[in-house]
């Protein structure tokens, strides 16, 4: 049997692991034609396309390795049979990301689409500078929109007025490219089903959606066993049938089911093509000359030592991680805390940042990032996309590493703890301009202090959460003032105490002094009231004085720690 992969396929891996399928990577895409085909009537009726399904289901790959490689085939043939294909995600410049996606297909640079285009002259303005590239090639346009939700978390939860009319602004570009027919536009937007009810936010998405919407079914048995088989055998090997049988099991109806899979026999046909390479080499050396036997197909022992479906995400996320010191981690744990977010209907989902940003959040290096960054987007794992920009926007590739690395969770829950502690500082703030409140008691003064100095919660991490300056400056203003009265208040203490403890020594040596003065003037009757009395202030003195001595240290201690938050506080308003 030829082990060598087929003529037409360009990688190592039949397995693209945790990312999407790529339009080139077609001939690796399985147990999807029925789906594709009826996308493709979708798309004969209608210019507008919403594909939905749960996470995990698909929907990107099925559009990216399924859908496009057939309209350029000429599937579908509708005015023109040739097709520009323009894609984007919103992102946190959703008219940028559509003017720069458009831009790419127009051929003559002095047609291309200048931003400002399209707030002034909207969906006719970008027909306008379509027309000569289209016209000139005889072809369509597809336009597609992957990770549509993303628009939600930009405009719909965001209480900037600006950000909600651009979100507002491109949904009804969309709507309108697709609608007219001056030049053939085709809309394909990927979504998670579960931000449909979110679509009521935008003016006639909701009746779109209710026209043309596609709702990815789950692979059957058959399919899934089409999706396993079918690249193994495109490079020339093969699967044991207990092993296609367990995974088939193990896939099961979880929600990450797709993903994951592609992701476990990705490691499995790595431990796979090692043992065959190892046993061909020890064959070689043994008989020399003598035909090697047929390889072996990939079987349950390198499934399980890649982790199984259950484990093998996980277990490769961890193994990530190793060779990591203290600070190394503590930066990763901030990067996809920065890469992540919970929403207003507290779901956990991506969240993108341009590598200035995460280096910014995490008080760093963008050469930092990129180093912490490069275990999880080498060796076979996709976990993070970085994309070829100067300053590059970086994703978390799939949700399914947010909820099958258990670490996320405490990332997630770590960052809340922050966000909640940001949040009730600018509450409070905002009560103490208005005197509705008082400064913050010292329990919680130095709880909050130490958990932005533990966490390096600065202005850039600020931002997640409200892009106004204000905010982050009445913020840490009201912590300022709340530290320089205690700070005061602790001055005053720690000079009572000290007085307190001078005069205690003062009273001991007294004490000290008058005992000696008995006992030495032997010729005068001893009072024995006096020397009782001066041995009991004596005793009380000597154990009471440590205490006051310890105490006086431990305020020290306080004050001194309280002037490094206060420094703290002043450098991070200063930046």
């Amino acid at each position: 049997m030829n082990m060598e992969p087929n003529p037409t396929t360009t990688q190592r891996n039949p397995f693209v692991g945790l990312r999407p399928f790529n339009s080139d990577e077609a001939l690796l895409f399985f147990g999807r034609r029925q789906q594709t085909v009826e996308l493709l009537e979708r798309l004969h009726q209608g210019r507008f396309v919403a594909v939905t399904g749960s996470s995990g289901c698909g929907k990107s790959s099925l559009i990216r390795a399924g859908l496009i490689p057939k309209l350029l085939a000429g599937f579908l043939v509708a005015d023109r049979d040739a097709w520009r294909i323009a894609t984007l995600k919103p992102g946190d410049a959703p008219l940028q990301n559509l003017t720069k996606a458009l831009n790419e297909i127009i051929d003559d640079s002095a047609l291309r689409i200048p931003h400002s285009a399209l707030q002034e002259g909207g969906a006719q303005a970008i027909l306008e500078h379509l027309q000569p590239t289209l016209t000139a090639a005889n072809a369509n346009l597809l336009l597609l929109v992957d990770q549509f939700e993303e628009i939600f978390r930009f405009g719909v939860e965001s209480k900037q007025a600006e950000r909600r009319e651009e979100a507002a602004d491109f949904v009804a570009l969309l709507l309108q490219l697709a609608e007219q027919r001056a030049l053939p536009v085709y809309v394909v937007l990927t979504m998670r089903s579960d931000f449909l009810g979110d679509c009521d936010n935008f003016h006639g998405l909701p009746e779109a959606l209710n026209r043309s919407q596609y709702l990815v079914p789950r692979l059957t048995r058959e399919q899934r066993r089409q999706a396993i088989e079918g690249p193994i055998r495109l490079f020339g090997a093969e699967i044991s049938p207990r092993l296609l049988d367990r995974v088939l099991n193990d896939v099961g109806d979880q929600m990450d089911q797709l993903p994951v899979m592609q992701h476990a026999l990705m490691r499995t046909w790595e431990r796979w093509e090692f043992e065959e390479a190892k046993r061909k080499r020890d064959w070689d050396a043994e008989r020399e000359g003598v035909a090697a036997p047929e390889p072996l197909p990939l079987d349950v022992p390198q499934y399980e030592d890649a982790g199984t479906i259950k484990n093998a995400l996980a277990q490769d996320a961890e193994a990530a991680l190793n060779g990591m010191d203290d600070t190394q981690l503590k930066l990763v744990e901030r990067i996809f805390r920065t890469l992540t977010a919970t929403d207003d209907k507290n779901r956990r989902i991506r969240r993108p940042a341009h590598l200035s940003e995460l280096a910014a959040v995490a008080g760093t290096t963008t050469e930092e990032v990129r180093a912490a960054l490069h275990n999880f987007h080498s060796g076979g794992r996709s976990f993070v996309l970085l994309n070829e920009e100067d300053d590059p926007l970086v994703s978390i590739s799939h949700e399914s590493l947010i909820r099958q690395w258990s670490k996320m969770d405490d990332f997630f829950d770590n960052e809340l703890e922050s966000q909640k502690l940001y949040v009730r500082l600018v509450d409070a703030a905002c009560r103490y301009e208005n005197e509705e409140t008082e400064l913050l008691p010292i329990v919680e003064l130095v709880l909050a202090t130490q958990r932005i100095q533990d966490q390096n919660l600065n202005r850039a991490w600020a931002k997640r959460y409200n892009d106004s300056d204000d905010d982050f400056d009445s913020a840490f203003t009201f912590l300022l003032t709340s530290l320089e009265a205690k700070n005061k208040e602790q001055r005053f203490i720690n000079l009572q105490s000290f007085f307190f403890t001078l005069f205690l020594f003062v009273m001991f040596l007294v004490s000290l002094m008058a005992l000696i003065q008995h006992f030495f003037k032997l010729n005068q009757p001893l009072l024995l009231k006096e020397v009782i009395l001066n041995i009991v202030f004596l005793v009380l003195s000597a154990l009471l004085l440590p205490a006051f001595i310890f105490n006086v240290k431990s305020l020290r201690y306080k004050r001194e720690k309280l002037s490094r938050f206060l420094e703290l506080i002043v450098d991070k308003l200063s930046h």
